[in-house]
């Protein structure tokens, strides 16, 4: 009879060390969803007239965090943002098309989010670059209750891959 009780305790206790997993309900993933589609909606607007020092408030700058575009890691560094600062003060204004949004959450504090559509993009010289299609997919991370983009990628198809 000990060796039962025994046995049954270490259970009991084997039992109670475990880490607790909760998995999300759908309204809990729909609410965080729906937090991040919003957040992703307000960024998508400060693209259509970028002012660079609003455009990083959305955008986690710890080391680690990085881009992919053109076939490049480009690691996020204060050498990045001055040639991205110098970008976006050529551009007067950005025309995005959305055709399609989604949004995946992944855990109650990372969200992978996901875009396709078309841009045009007008210089403060005038000129004006052709409308052309792209996709850009972002990871946020909420850290310290606020969703920002640690990785992003985007594309745009080349003419020998469309």
């Amino acid at each position: 009879m000990r060796r039962f009780v025994l046995a049954t305790f270490a259970l009991t206790v084997l039992a109670a060390c475990q880490t607790a997993t909760t998995e999300l309900t759908e309204v809990q993933r729909g609410e965080i969803a729906a937090e991040v589609t919003m957040r992703l909606d307000q960024l998508w607007d400060e693209l259509k007239q970028p002012d660079f020092d609003r455009l990083v408030t959305f955008f986690h700058s710890e080391p680690g965090s990085f881009s992919v575009s053109n076939g490049r890691f480009t690691e996020w560094s204060p050498a990045l943002d001055s040639i991205n600062r110098a970008t976006l003060a050529e551009w007067e204004d950005q025309v995005l098309t959305i055709s399609e949004t989604r949004t995946v959450v992944l855990s109650p504090d990372v969200v992978y989010t996901m875009r396709v559509g078309t841009d045009s993009i007008t210089l403060r010289s005038g000129e004006a670059i052709p409308t052309r299609p792209w996709a850009w997919t972002n990871v946020w991370i909420r850290r310290d209750g606020e969703w920002k983009v640690m990785y992003t990628h985007g594309s745009h198809p080349s003419p020998l891959n469309p």
